[in-house]
């Protein structure tokens, strides 16, 4: 210990004696360590932190799949899932759940709140615990019981100010009194945020549709139940349901997926991505210091040589200059720590909306531990290297007045340092170069529609005021009526499911003439008659919507240009009929395809009826003759001058909903491109730190050659030709390794190859360039060399 402090001592001194030196390799080393922090705190928070749930692990999501309906698994019916309830023997509890809005009044301005329609188990299955009150009872889940709410601590903060005697209150949703039971601690959500939750009610008539999926269902395991168990339990009770309603069931299976892999989606990848990149920018970072400490050993080699003569051994000088290393990587990560408390927020700010578990991406003791591991590898890494080869020196040699020792070894481990930075510069900046054209090309995607100046409206009529069907005709033939009137306003629309907004759904139908009346899926939405034109979406043949279809609903069907190649590939699909049942409407046109599900998702059958008015949750869409966000205000007051107290949420322009889609490969793409360049610039750095050392090692030859005729254009070539000598090497290296770890990347790229011969060619050069230029600049400095000086230089 007594060693140890007196190393710690003279590191202290030797550093603040250099203060120029500590503190370029300490920003140096924050940097790359504060990057490495910073996202390994949303790796941590997103895919290693448990979820805060008991027992999260034995928590999975319950899933209905059919290949032939969908690439993705489902939500299920609520037939199924009670059979699930009654007859599964693999989970411990089963619970379903669905998001409702809610119209809250009783406040200054109607309010739309978010909530979860829950079954009574849900909160005993997570195992969460109100703070105040209680949760639901089994029996309040039956029709004519009391309704019930429990609050989120937010809710309950922002309404109640945290009042404790809020439970007993009752609040009015969609125009019924709920009466508060319990109030959920602060932090507790699951899958999204939520405002309250209630009892799950379920209409009579989906009740018995089997076909109508619609749910969320989640379970509990039972102790030592595996899930590849649990998997082939519900496999066999999926086929006796299939077997027991062969119309409603054929073909669906159940998928079991955990619940982090279900939160996590396809997030994974991409943050394990970046957390390499950082890794590969802390590596660049060290070469850096280890060259500066290379560098530095130079200068001090009477100093280890006095010392070894004194008697010191060479593992006790390796030590203390281990020591040194470490003092300066630990003031590296403090400094990086607070770089990261910064960069979590920047990150947070960047993140996509859906980037999950995003609240947990915080500093906690295992991002602290990690910092402090990285922190330590990072001076040994950087350190060991420079140490070993400061202590090999030649005594006799270097403790002569005026003589220096050989810097063949070093100069062979500084190039090979620099090397080292060049190729995992241009790994990085690969990467960020085919995410970078990735992006672009789907922001070039045509979605099939014009973007510009279109307004979007999201409209949820509560229940209880607009129950009946002519109701919702009214409110919204008046809401279409007096939009149209609106200056500014060119026209309006209504539909059910607004593109790119992440929403879904999908029914089965037959074709008239054709065997196996329900073996067909597209995706269906409800719309208004001007709703093509508002949309600028073209009409390949046949007519788009009249008056009169909405009115005779049943008799019309507009189906895209996919599901017309799909179903009728030789011929014209207009005046065929779909039938939905035993009946269904005609075809009456086919409009070009759009995007619904994302810009880099291909495009899947679509029909379109003309009765929105069906739903009470719509979209109102409206083209204006300019800058579309100034419609909101008219469009707000027009919605209150109908109905006081129908509130309006999000209006978003058709940009920003787009510039949403595509938030994902955006926050990859910006981070890996910010990585690369942090990489690109450190590399810059060492290529000059070790061109600019090597002139100062080399003036007595280059004062020779000068002496003996050497032009200023054979000094340049010398010095360039070393430094270019680097980075081909480099470069070379970093493409081998490009082509295997790019490959890992293939999945998150759209229309680009992961070996794209156009990002690596101009990547190459773009590296070699700068090389280049960081080589210029010390070759400059070598035709400054007065060869007089330099024969006298020792």
């Amino acid at each position: 210990m007594e060693t140890l402090l007196q190393d710690l001592r003279y590191a202290i001194r030797m550093l603040f004696k250099k203060p120029g030196f500590t503190v370029v390799v300490v920003i140096t080393l924050a940097l790359g360590i504060g990057a490495n922090t910073a996202i390994f705190s949303v790796v941590n928070g997103v895919l290693i932190q448990p979820l805060p749930f008991k027992e999260a692990d034995r928590l999975v999501a319950v899933l209905e799949a059919n290949p032939k309906f969908s690439n993705e698994p489902v939500g299920a019916s609520f037939p199924n899932f009670t059979d699930w309830k009654e007859q599964n023997q693999v989970f411990e509890h089963l619970a379903a759940f669905r998001i409702q809005y809610f119209t809250l009044v009783g406040e200054d301005e109607p309010l739309r709140v978010t909530g979860q329609c829950v079954s009574s188990a849900f909160f005993t299955m997570l195992g969460a615990e109100p703070i105040l009150g209680r949760t639901f009872l089994e029996e309040e889940e039956k029709p004519g019981q009391r309704k019930v709410v429990v609050l989120s601590h937010g809710f309950w903060q922002r309404h109640f100010g945290g009042d404790p005697a809020v439970l007993d209150r009752t609040l009015t949703l969609d125009g019924s009194p709920f009466t508060v039971v319990g109030v959920m601690p602060a932090g507790f959500r699951f899958l999204k945020d939520a405002d309250l939750w209630t009892p799950l009610d379920v209409p009579a008539p989906l009740q018995q549709m089997r076909g109508a999926r619609f749910l969320q269902v989640v379970a509990r395991l039972k102790p030592g139940m595996s899930l590849e168990q649990a998997r082939a339990g519900m496999g066999t009770l999926a086929q006796q349901l299939e077997n027991e309603y062969s119309q409603s069931n054929s073909g669906w299976g159940v998928s079991l997926v955990s619940l982090r892999d279900k939160l996590v989606g396809n997030i994974r990848l991409g943050l394990l991505v970046l957390l390499a990149a950082v890794g590969f920018v802390l590596l660049i970072a060290c070469a850096n210091v280890a060259n500066l400490l290379l560098t530095r050993g130079a200068t001090r080699q009477k100093e280890i040589a006095i010392r070894v003569a004194l008697g010191a051994g060479r593992r006790r000088v390796i030590q203390q200059l281990l020591t040194e290393s470490t003092l300066l990587a630990l003031l590296g990560g403090g400094l990086g720590l607070l770089l990261a408390l910064w960069g979590i927020d920047a990150l947070r700010a960047l993140s996509p909306s859906n980037l999950p578990r995003i609240e947990e991406i915080r500093i906690d003791g295992r991002v602290l531990g990690f910092t402090l591991i990285v922190s330590l590898f990072t001076g040994l890494l950087f350190g060991l290297a420079p140490a070993r080869q400061a202590t090999r020196v030649d005594l006799q040699e270097t403790l002569k007045e005026g003589s220096g020792s050989s810097v063949s070894s070093r100069r062979i481990l500084r190039g090979l340092l620099v090397v080292s930075e060049i190729a995992l510069s241009l790994i990085l900046l690969v990467g960020a170069g085919l995410l970078g054209r990735s992006f672009l090309r789907l922001l070039s995607v045509d979605p099939g529609f014009r973007t510009e100046n279109l307004l979007t409206m999201e409209i949820s009529l509560p229940q209880y005021k607009y129950r009946q069907a002519n109701r919702r005709t009214e409110f919204f033939q008046q809401l279409l009526e007096r939009a149209e009137s609106l200056p500014g306003v060119r026209s309006v629309a209504l539909t059910t499911i607004l593109p790119l907004s992440g929403n879904e759904s999908k029914n089965s139908f037959g074709i008239e003439g054709r065997e196996n009346a329900d073996a067909n899926w597209a995706s269906l939405r409800l719309i208004s008659p001007d709703y093509f034109r508002t949309m600028a979406i073209p009409l390949r043949t046949g007519r788009t919507f009249e008056t009169r279809d909405a009115k005779d609903p049943a008799d019309a069907v507009i189906v895209n240009e996919t599901l017309a190649r799909r179903f009728w590939p030789d011929e014209d699909p207009v005046g065929k009929r779909i039938l939905f049942g035993d009946s269904g409407p005609t075809i009456v046109g086919v409009v070009g395809n759009i995007k619904h599900a994302g810009l880099e998702a291909e495009y899947e059958p679509e029909m379109y009826l003309p009765f929105p008015e069906r739903s009470s949750q719509l979209v109102l869409v409206a083209r204006a003759d300019s800058e579309a966000i100034a419609l909101a205000g008219p469009l707000r007051a027009l919605v209150h001058s109908i109905d006081k107290d129908q509130p309006v949420e999000n209006f978003s322009t058709m940009e920003e909903v787009v510039w949403r889609s595509v938030a994902q490969p955006r926050f990859l793409a910006i981070l890996l491109g910010v990585f690369a360049t942090l990489a690109l610039a450190l590399a810059a750095v060492g290529v000059y730190g070790v061109m600019a050392f090597s002139v100062a090692q080399r003036t007595r030859e280059i004062g020779i050659r000068m002496a003996l005729g050497a032009q200023p254009g054979d000094i340049l070539r010398l010095v360039l030709g070393e430094g270019m000598a680097l980075a081909v090497i480099g470069v070379a290296a970093g493409l081998l390794g490009s082509f295997a770890v790019t490959r890992v990347m293939s999945s998150l790229l759209y229309r680009v190859s992961a070996t794209d011969p156009i990002t690596f060619i101009v990547i190459s050069l773009l590296l070699t360039g700068v090389a280049l230029g960081a080589s210029f600049i010390p070759a400059r400095r070598a035709l400054k060399v007065d060869p007089m000086v330099a024969l006298r230089h020792e």
